[in-house]
């Protein structure tokens, strides 16, 4: 296959290249140097990509359906006790990583053909020389995703900055990881569009999250943490722990122009059995009730375009519901707090 394909004029070996599955560009890149420079100046074009970063196991995955939230694996990468030499071969990946590997074609669950690569060990090594041979193959989206498990928090040093990351999705529900490690990790990834945390984050942050939308499930204590260091426009918080003085000082800073320039929404439930007073957090504050004239009663939220689900629209029109407004603009903001919920939303002028 490679002599014969090889013998093939440039413009029919790049003809060739761009008809075939991604998977088996990038398998044929493996042959040999040859091989690896014809996919090279194919430069083929592919759509958003998300890595998905696990301890044991990686894929590179691009988009199909945005919308739908669709992806379609490319290459999957295992890590395996003990690699069963036959039909094992060597394989070179990037500049530094060299050694016995087995690799093949394998049909997905959704009958799509991937790479799949078996080693025994996945190492800084190889995550790197993985990355930056897919990355020499292919032209890369602007727009890229990343998951990656709490427990990569631990080795972040070793990991391969991916470029073009504007989505974050750092999971596992059940674990937790100290705010240095979270904070070594976030501080490589400037200009997020979207960032979603699953474990519960202790301690405090010292650096402001430039995010656009952060999603916690388990904000707890540094949900407060993140709202101080926060300067983008959405935030929706899972199981937080708050008090109303501290509510009251965030409400302070938006009205006196001191912060929060950007923000559109706070949407927050909080842990079990910890309710808040509203007329403590409003305390000193100058307010307004809800008035028809100067507001509508309903503020919706697009959280199937921010968020990825459904929510109807929060009124903002009972009694436990105030309007502030902002000294430098004139911009007004409705603050609710309900039994075990918070809301903070930002009108826009013509609402």
């Amino acid at each position: 296959m490679p002599l014969k394909f090889l013998s093939f004029p440039n413009l029919i070996q790049e003809y060739i290249l761009k008809n075939m599955e991604l998977c088996e560009v990038f398998m044929m890149s493996l042959v040999s140097k040859k091989t690896k420079y014809c996919s090279i100046r194919a430069r083929i074009k592919i759509p958003k990509i998300l890595f998905n970063i696990r301890k044991k196991a990686q894929s590179i995955r691009i988009g199909i359906d945005e919308k739908k939230m669709k992806t379609k694996t490319i290459i999957r990468l295992w890590e395996v006790r003990k690699l069963k030499t036959r039909r094992a071969v060597r394989i070179k990946i990037g500049d530094d990583f060299e050694d016995l590997a087995k690799i093949r074609s394998q049909e997905s669950q959704t009958n799509e053909q991937l790479c799949l690569i078996k080693v025994e060990c996945i190492d800084e090594t190889l995550m790197k020389g993985l990355y930056d041979h897919f990355k020499s193959l292919f032209c890369e989206s602007k727009s890229n995703s990343l998951w990656m498990e709490t427990s990569m928090l631990f080795s972040i040093e070793k990991l391969p900055i991916y470029e073009n990351v504007d989505k974050i999705f750092l999971t596992g529900e059940s674990e937790s990881a100290d705010a240095k490690d979270f904070e070594s990790f976030i501080t490589r990834y400037p200009n997020l569009d979207s960032l979603r945390i699953q474990p519960e984050i202790i301690g405090e942050l010292d650096v402001v999250i430039d995010a656009q939308k952060v999603r916690l499930t388990n904000a707890g204590k540094f949900g407060t943490s993140l709202l101080e260091k926060f300067d983008g426009r959405h935030l929706l918080f899972s199981k937080w722990i708050v008090e109303e003085k501290q509510l009251n000082e965030f409400i302070k800073k938006w009205m006196k122009g001191e912060g929060y320039h950007n923000l559109e929404t706070i949407q927050a439930t909080l842990i079990l059995n910890w309710n808040i007073r509203m007329d403590d957090v409003v305390n000193e504050l100058e307010t307004e009730r809800f008035d028809r004239t100067k507001r509508p009663e309903h503020f919706n939220i697009d959280n199937e375009t921010l968020f990825g689900f459904y929510s109807p629209p929060v009124s903002f029109a009972g009694n436990d519901t105030y309007d502030v407004i902002r000294e430098s603009d004139g911009k007004r903001a409705s603050v609710r707090a309900s039994t075990n919920s918070f809301w903070f939303a930002v009108w826009n002028a013509g609402f």
